[in-house]
C-alpha cells in the first residue's frame, strides 16, 4: 500500500455555518468521515487499532477559502465527504487526493 494524502478546501467565508454542515456531516452521514454506522461499533485504522468515535477536524480559514484536514481523508475517501458536504452547505467544495506521488485528483462541487 501507498502513501496517500486529501483535504478538502470550501469557497466560503461563513466559517461558523461550515463547522454546523461538518457536524451535521458527523452526526447524520459519519460514514463519510471515517465513522462507524453501527455506534456501537469501533472504527479500525490501519494498524487495526480501536480509535473512539470522537470526530476530529482541522479547520483553517482566510477571506474566501475555508480548509479542511481530516485523518480519514485519504485519496478515495476525500470526495465521498466533498460532495455529501457541498450538499449540506451549498458552496462550491474542492477535493484533492495524492496517491504514490503518481495519481492525482482534483473534484469540485457545487
Amino acid at each position: 500500500m501507498g502513501r496517500s494524502f486529501a483535504n478538502l478546501h470550501i469557497k466560503s467565508n461563513h466559517l461558523e455555518k461550515t463547522i454546523e454542515a461538518l457536524k451535521a456531516l458527523s452526526e447524520g452521514s459519519g460514514e463519510v468521515l471515517g465513522k462507524s454506522s453501527n455506534p456501537n461499533q469501533a472504527v479500525l485504522d490501519d494498524a487495526q487499532s480501536e480509535q473512539t468515535q470522537e470526530t476530529v477536524m482541522y479547520i483553517s480559514s482566510n477571506e474566501n477559502w475555508i480548509s479542511v484536514l481530516h485523518d480519514y481523508f485519504v485519496w478515495g475517501t476525500v470526495k465521498k465527504a466533498g460532495k455529501a458536504l457541498s450538499r449540506l452547505i451549498e458552496e462550491p467544495v474542492i477535493t484533492v487526493g495524492f496517491i504514490n506521488d503518481e495519481i492525482f485528483e482534483l473534484s469540485m462541487f457545487e
